[in-house]
């Protein structure tokens, strides 16, 4: 008979209950005094108790946490694995890597979690799920949009000049490998959910995070929007795909696009400008293409000069396409998305060329779906893309 046929059960369990008391009583109390754990201190569910989100626990309860942790794949996979290789390494497994590895991990994760304070901001928050269409609209407009309009009125005050640093955004890489958003305070995330204020608060929450410091200490071409800094930090997010990107040009290394950007421009050779949609437009351009196909040639994060995704704060930034000569560019984009933007974009022209209701000049799906119109439209108005530098 072998030795595996020969030893008792009796005996395997005997042998384990003294080696795993032993180590709870000798490793468990060298780990408590290492990490020097005082059992008399208060636990924040006893500091801050208020029988709803901080409660005690007897220690009944918490053992069985920890217990159930370790424990719960044991009757699944123990026997599994005692059928493959026998009872011995099982139980030298269950012994030594239960006391050494398993607990300790437990023991670690329990404790952190039961001293846990939930200081991160996220942690602290309370979501509430509102389903009344009614009610919606009036969290929307009362209390929603009010907090947005806040917070772009403290972006207006900001300009990329006026800060040390931009950040990084790599929330898409999920389905866009190589795609990174530099933000700045005048180009939001691509998507028009990132700003500056954002990411800035994103990093300070969890600096290893998605939005990281860039710093921009070494300008290449201020007017392109190019910095050494930035291709070293996009080469680095990117895994290496990217090694060149401006922040300004559409036409010279633009910034690649991910997919969930809000808005997609393109160019167009006939007016010397560029034609917008925003993803809600569902008929043609005069590209011929409509936003799907427009998106089909730079989303998932490749660098397509003509092409490039951006947010709908953007289209009014003075940063918009600053190298090709800005906004002055724009020659097309849905009524609707023009509406949404013409305040802002009125303003900018204004400031930027001297040009009073430019939004006027731009034409839309109710006054050209194709190049021939909408050039005689542009001649009409006399748009200011039509005298400028070629784009190609």
């Amino acid at each position: 008979m072998s030795a595996e046929k020969d030893m008792n059960g009796l005996v395997i369990v005997l042998i384990g209950i003294v080696v795993l008391f032993a180590g709870y009583l000798f490793y468990g109390r060298w780990l408590a005094k290492k990490w020097g754990l005082d059992p008399k201190a208060e636990t924040p569910a006893v500091k801050y108790e208020d029988g709803e989100d901080y409660v005690p626990s007897s220690k009944f309860t918490v053992f069985s946490h920890q217990f159930s942790s370790i424990a719960g794949a044991g009757p699944v996979t123990g026997p599994i694995i005692a059928a493959m290789f026998g009872w011995l390494p099982v139980l030298l497994w269950l012994l030594i890597g239960g006391i050494f590895f398993g607990a300790v991990q437990d023991f670690t994760a329990l404790y952190a979690s039961v001293k846990n304070e939930f200081d991160a901001v996220v942690d602290k928050c309370e979501v509430v799920i509102y389903t009344d269409p009614a009610e919606c609209t009036r969290i929307r407009h009362e209390v929603a949009i009010p907090i947005f309009d806040k917070r772009d009125e403290r972006l207006d005050t900001l300009t990329d000049e006026s800060v040390d640093v931009y950040y990084s955004c790599i929330l898409c890489q999920a389905f866009s490998p190589s795609h990174v958003c530099v933000v700045t305070p005048e180009r939001l995330g691509l998507c028009g959910a990132v700003s500056w204020l954002d990411a800035k608060a994103t990093n300070e929450l969890d600096p290893n995070g998605p939005c990281q410091v860039i710093t921009k200490e070494r300008p290449i071409d201020e007017n392109l929007g190019s910095y050494e800094d930035v291709d070293e930090a996009v080469q680095k997010f990117s895994q290496g795909a990217l090694e060149h990107v401006t922040l300004y040009s559409i036409m010279q290394d633009p910034m690649t696009s991910c997919g969930c950007f809000e808005c997609i421009c393109g160019i167009e050779p006939f007016s010397n400008g560029v034609v917008i949609a925003n993803r809600e437009y569902a008929g043609m351009t005069p590209l011929g293409m409509t936003f799907p196909e427009m998106a089909s040639m730079t989303g998932g994060g490749v660098q397509t000069p003509g092409f490039m995704g951006h947010g709908k704060h953007f289209i009014a930034s003075k940063k918009f396409m600053k190298a090709e000569g800005g906004v002055a560019r724009i020659v097309w984009m849905p009524k609707e998305l023009k509406e949404q933007v013409a305040e802002k974009l009125n303003e900018t022209a204004k400031e930027l060329y001297g040009i009073d209701n430019f939004t006027d000049m731009i034409g839309d799906e109710t006054i050209a779906e194709d190049p021939e119109t909408l050039v005689a439209f542009l001649t009409e108005k006399g748009h200011p893309a039509l005298g400028m530098d070629p784009m190609m």
